[in-house]
């Protein structure tokens, strides 16, 4: 119970799973801002907005000074001392660039969006197996 564990997401650029109602258009699912947020791209995004702790920080390091509102979709900085620590879900080598994804996630700091993964050195590639 204590620490708690933070389990992170990993997905491909637009392709995260995406949850709805039986009612819900697919129109109305594809055009809402709140379907494409996941707990990576707000990470992206949260290294982009002025919060300077955050840019130096590995994807697997945010729990343990940020929580994860999933109702709002949204990291907020910790208001109490208790512990978190994280994992990042495991990817098979065989799902490759989703796995090279996992590798540069667990080595990048601060990337604020996934031009940042794919590039190195001033050269960006074109998969995240030649960046990694």
């Amino acid at each position: 119970m204590y620490p708690s564990v933070e389990r992170l997401q990993v997905h491909l650029p637009n392709l995260h799973q995406v949850r709805f109602y039986e009612h819900q258009t697919i129109s109305e699912i594809v055009n809402n801002d709140y379907f494409s947020r996941t707990m990576l791209t707000e990470f992206f995004a949260f290294n982009r907005a002025d919060d300077q702790q955050s840019r130096h920080l590995l994807y697997r390091e945010i729990p343990e000074y940020y929580s994860w509102h999933s109702k709002e979709k949204e990291w907020r900085r910790r208001m109490s001392q208790k512990r978190a620590i994280s994992q990042i879900y495991t990817v098979s080598p065989t799902k490759s660039e989703k796995f090279y994804l996992r590798i540069l996630l667990s080595n990048v700091r601060g990337p604020t969006g996934w031009d940042d993964l794919l590039t190195v050195d001033g050269v960006q590639y074109s998969s995240f197996k030649q960046s990694a």
